[in-house]
């Protein structure tokens, strides 16, 4: 997938297809493993299990409504994922994962609840993230994990150029500077 990434040349949406319904039957073993497993020892009457595949992809992958569509069409026709207690596929890359992160941090709604209202939405072929912005209308901070990293790295920059790190240059961003004081 790297080439349609960095924009290879000959690079078909077919190819890619076939490479994530791949990793789309790996989840697909994965769920029946452990549907096997979970039948043994749940009593009979129990609730019924739902299971929300994600396939996360590096590097920038174009996560779009097309490529969407077309994979979750194909799962289909192949019958991968495709038991009623699985909801269909989706597809996340980093920037998404880390969307979704934010608005756990926030206290916001966990991935399942977003996955669920993207199904349930408007744009349920566009991206975690655009579901999130213009759906749920959520503009989460960035993730504190990151922002722990961020201020550590960038603060220490800022103090070798001898910057002020009280304010200024990190205001609005819900960071902290390298004294522990959140700059806001």
């Amino acid at each position: 997938m790297r080439d349609s990434v960095h924009g290879g040349a000959a690079v078909r949406l077919d190819d890619e297809i076939d490479a994530l319904c791949e990793k789309a039957k790996q989840l697909d073993a994965t769920i029946k493993q452990i549907r096997q497993n979970a039948f043994r020892s749940v009593a009979k009457g129990s609730g019924e299990v739902h299971f929300f595949p994600v396939i996360l992809l590096t590097e920038g992958y174009p996560v779009n409504p097309i490529t969407l569509d077309r994979l979750r069409e194909v799962l289909s026709m192949k019958s991968i994922l495709s038991s009623r207690d699985i909801a269909p596929v989706e597809l996340m890359d980093l920037v998404d994962l880390e969307i979704v992160e934010a608005v756990a941090d926030a206290g916001g709604p966990s991935l399942v609840d977003i996955i669920k209202s993207k199904h349930e939405g408007t744009m349920r072929l566009a991206s975690v993230t655009d579901h999130v912005r213009k759906v749920m209308r959520l503009d989460p901070l960035i993730p504190q994990r990151v922002r722990a990293q961020f201020n550590g790295v960038f603060g220490r920059i800022l103090s070798v150029l001898g910057a002020d790190t009280d304010g200024g240059v990190l205001e609005g961003m819900g960071v902290e500077n390298d004294r522990g004081n959140e700059v806001n």
